[in-house]
Protein backbone atom coordinates (compact mmCIF):
# COMPACT_ATOMS: atom_id res chain seq x y z
CA UNK A 1 0.00 0.00 0.00
CA UNK A 2 1.32 3.78 -0.70
CA UNK A 3 0.10 6.82 1.58
CA UNK A 4 1.29 9.96 0.80
CA UNK A 5 2.28 12.19 3.64
CA UNK A 6 1.72 15.61 2.65
CA UNK A 7 4.82 17.42 3.23
CA UNK A 8 7.55 19.03 1.23
CA UNK A 9 9.96 18.48 4.25
CA UNK A 10 12.82 15.82 3.78
CA UNK A 11 13.02 15.53 8.25
CA UNK A 12 9.26 15.36 8.28
CA UNK A 13 9.27 12.23 5.97
CA UNK A 14 12.32 10.54 7.15
CA UNK A 15 11.18 10.97 10.42
CA UNK A 16 7.39 9.58 9.84
CA UNK A 17 9.13 6.48 7.85
CA UNK A 18 11.11 5.13 10.73
CA UNK A 19 8.00 5.54 13.09
CA UNK A 20 5.96 3.54 10.34
CA UNK A 21 8.57 1.14 9.14
CA UNK A 22 7.10 -1.97 10.99
CA UNK A 23 4.32 -1.21 8.82
CA UNK A 24 3.65 -2.73 5.51
CA UNK A 25 3.29 0.55 3.44
CA UNK A 26 5.71 2.57 1.32
CA UNK A 27 5.72 6.15 2.94
CA UNK A 28 6.19 8.90 -0.16
CA UNK A 29 6.36 12.27 0.44
CA UNK A 30 5.65 15.31 -2.14
CA UNK A 31 9.34 15.67 -3.38
CA UNK A 32 9.07 11.88 -4.30
CA UNK A 33 5.84 12.36 -6.55
CA UNK A 34 7.81 15.32 -8.10
CA UNK A 35 10.61 13.25 -8.89
CA UNK A 36 8.01 11.07 -10.58
CA UNK A 37 7.08 14.09 -12.98
CA UNK A 38 4.39 15.05 -10.78
CA UNK A 39 3.43 18.76 -10.45
CA UNK A 40 2.64 19.90 -6.72
CA UNK A 41 -0.25 21.64 -6.42
CA UNK A 42 -0.47 25.05 -3.98
CA UNK A 43 -2.36 24.71 -1.38
CA UNK A 44 -3.19 27.85 0.57
CA UNK A 45 -2.75 27.11 4.06
CA UNK A 46 -4.92 29.92 4.77
CA UNK A 47 -7.06 28.59 7.77
CA UNK A 48 -7.54 29.79 11.06
CA UNK A 49 -5.97 26.58 13.03
CA UNK A 50 -3.35 23.99 12.51
CA UNK A 51 -6.63 21.24 11.89
CA UNK A 52 -8.00 23.86 8.78
CA UNK A 53 -4.20 23.92 7.27
CA UNK A 54 -3.71 20.19 7.51
CA UNK A 55 -7.06 19.45 6.15
CA UNK A 56 -6.55 21.85 3.24
CA UNK A 57 -3.67 19.72 2.11
CA UNK A 58 -4.87 16.50 2.44
CA UNK A 59 -7.81 17.04 0.92
CA UNK A 60 -5.47 19.17 -2.19
CA UNK A 61 -3.30 15.99 -2.57
CA UNK A 62 -5.80 13.35 -2.68
CA UNK A 63 -7.87 15.33 -5.53
CA UNK A 64 -4.40 15.97 -7.17
CA UNK A 65 -3.27 12.01 -6.81
CA UNK A 66 -5.83 9.97 -5.77
CA UNK A 67 -4.22 8.27 -3.11
CA UNK A 68 -4.79 7.55 0.67
CA UNK A 69 -2.95 10.84 2.35
CA UNK A 70 -2.43 12.37 5.27
CA UNK A 71 -1.00 15.93 6.41
CA UNK A 72 0.33 17.79 9.59
CA UNK A 73 0.30 21.23 10.61
CA UNK A 74 2.00 22.93 13.79
CA UNK A 75 0.88 25.99 15.59
CA UNK A 76 1.87 28.24 18.86
CA UNK A 77 -0.14 28.35 21.58
CA UNK A 78 0.34 29.93 25.18
CA UNK A 79 -1.62 29.18 28.41
CA UNK A 80 -3.89 32.07 29.18
CA UNK A 81 -3.58 34.30 26.33
CA UNK A 82 -6.38 35.32 24.71
CA UNK A 83 -7.35 33.63 21.35
CA UNK A 84 -6.94 36.84 19.41
CA UNK A 85 -3.26 37.55 20.30
CA UNK A 86 -2.15 33.85 19.58
CA UNK A 87 0.63 33.33 17.28
CA UNK A 88 -1.73 29.88 16.39
CA UNK A 89 -0.11 29.47 12.56
CA UNK A 90 1.55 32.33 12.17
CA UNK A 91 4.55 30.57 13.07
CA UNK A 92 7.43 29.24 10.90
CA UNK A 93 10.51 26.78 11.60
CA UNK A 94 13.42 28.09 9.41
CA UNK A 95 16.44 25.68 9.99
CA UNK A 96 15.51 24.41 13.51
CA UNK A 97 14.56 27.99 14.30
CA UNK A 98 10.55 28.85 15.05
CA UNK A 99 9.73 32.65 13.79
CA UNK A 100 6.92 34.74 14.69
CA UNK A 101 5.45 36.22 11.70
CA UNK A 102 2.69 37.95 13.60
CA UNK A 103 2.45 39.07 17.15
CA UNK A 104 0.94 41.29 18.98
CA UNK A 105 0.54 41.10 22.22
CA UNK A 106 -1.59 43.83 24.69
CA UNK A 107 -0.31 43.97 28.26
Amino acid sequence: MKLLYGTGNPAKLESMRSRLAQLDMELLGLQDLRAEGKDIPKVPEDGSTPLENARQKAEAYYKAFGMPVFSCDSGLYFDNVPDEVQPGVHVRNVKGKFFLLFLSLML
